[in-house]
């Protein structure tokens, strides 16, 4: 009854809601790059996936499952020059963490 009452919310929020799969079998199925099984218990929410083939919807949660570069990390997880990561951590303008006192390579 709350999915009904909040599924407004999941599509504007561009949720992925799957049927018949649990969480463990979801996280072995993205480790074992299995998009189709995937695919096959994705429940479409948003009018974007409603309008999806089988292939599209593999090729869109692939889209989202790729993984993080160097690049990435750093956007995510630091700012320009000195200043602080998001959890906490000193970071200079290399690159570099700082943690209590001691430098380490990022």
């Amino acid at each position: 009854m709350s999915f009904i009452k909040a599924k407004s919310q999941y599509e504007t929020g561009g949720a992925l809601v799957f049927r018949d799969i649990d969480y463990l079998a979801i996280t072995y199925r993205l480790l074992r790059k299995e998009y189709d099984v995937l695919a096959t218990c994705l429940v479409p929410i948003s009018e974007d996936q409603k309008g999806m083939n089988h292939v599209e919807k593999m090729e869109m949660l692939k889209s989202k499952t790729k993984r993080f570069d160097e690049e990435d990390v750093r956007r995510v997880y630091s700012v320009q020059g000195m200043g602080t990561g998001k959890h906490g951590k000193n970071i200079d303008e290399d690159g570099k963490t700082k943690i209590k006192g001691m430098e380490s390579e990022k």
